[in-house]
C-alpha cells in the first residue's frame, strides 16, 4: 500500500506529493521490485492560489488622458479564475495622464488685419492635449506677428514740375487736368 507522506508541492494547481512505500507483507523482499510504486505521487492543491499582476505598461499617450494595462492571473502558472475565489480580480487596466509629449499646435496666419500700412497677422495656438495647462513647460510659440499690406492702398501721382510763372496758372496741361489715380 501508498501511503502520503507529505504535502503537495504546490499550493495552486498541479504538483507532486511524497509516499511511503511497503509491501503488504511488512517485508520489502516479499514484493517484486519492478512493481515497486514511484516514491512520489501527483496530487492538485489550490488552497494558495492567488493573484499575480504584471508590471503596468507604459500609458497609451504620450500627451493627455490614455489607458495603461497589466496582466492579472491566477497563479504562477495561470491556473482558472475559480481557483482565486473570494478574492475579487485586480483590474488588467486603468486610465493615465502623461504630459512628457504635448506640444503647441499652430493654425495658419489669417490674414493682415489692414489693406493699407503696418498691421498684425494673428494664428491660433493650442496644446495638442486640449489643455494648455499641459503645455506649460513647453515655450509657447507668438501668436501674432507684423505685417505690412499695400493691396488697398491709393496713391497720387504728383503734378508736374512748375516754373514760379506757372505757379499761378492753373493746374492743366495741353491733355487737360492733372491726372489723379
Amino acid at each position: 500500500p501508498m501511503e502520503a507522506e507529505a504535502e503537495c508541492s504546490a499550493t495552486c494547481g498541479a504538483g507532486v506529493r511524497a509516499a511511503r512505500v511497503d509491501c503488504e507483507t511488512g517485508a520489502d523482499a516479499d514484493c517484486d521490485p519492478s512493481q515497486r510504486p514511484a516514491p512520489e505521487a501527483p496530487c492538485t492543491d489550490y488552497s494558495g492560489c492567488a493573484y499575480v499582476l504584471g508590471e503596468w505598461a507604459p500609458c497609451s499617450t504620450a500627451c493627455g488622458s490614455g489607458t495603461r494595462t497589466r496582466s492579472v492571473a491566477c497563479g504562477e502558472a495561470a491556473v482558472a479564475a475559480e481557483h482565486c475565489a473570494g478574492v475579487p480580480a485586480p483590474a488588467g487596466n486603468e486610465t493615465c495622464q502623461a504630459y512628457f509629449g504635448c506640444e503647441w499646435v499652430m493654425g495658419n496666419w489669417q490674414e493682415c488685419n489692414t489693406t493699407c500700412g503696418d498691421g498684425v497677422e494673428i494664428r491660433l495656438i493650442a496644446c495638442s492635449s486640449g489643455s494648455d495647462a499641459e503645455c506649460a513647460g513647453v515655450a509657447k510659440p507668438a501668436s501674432q506677428r507684423s505685417c505690412t499690406a499695400t493691396s488697398g492702398c491709393t496713391s497720387t501721382l504728383a503734378p508736374e514740375a512748375t516754373t514760379p510763372a506757372q505757379a499761378g496758372a492753373s493746374n492743366t496741361t495741353a491733355a487737360g487736368p492733372a491726372a489723379v489715380v
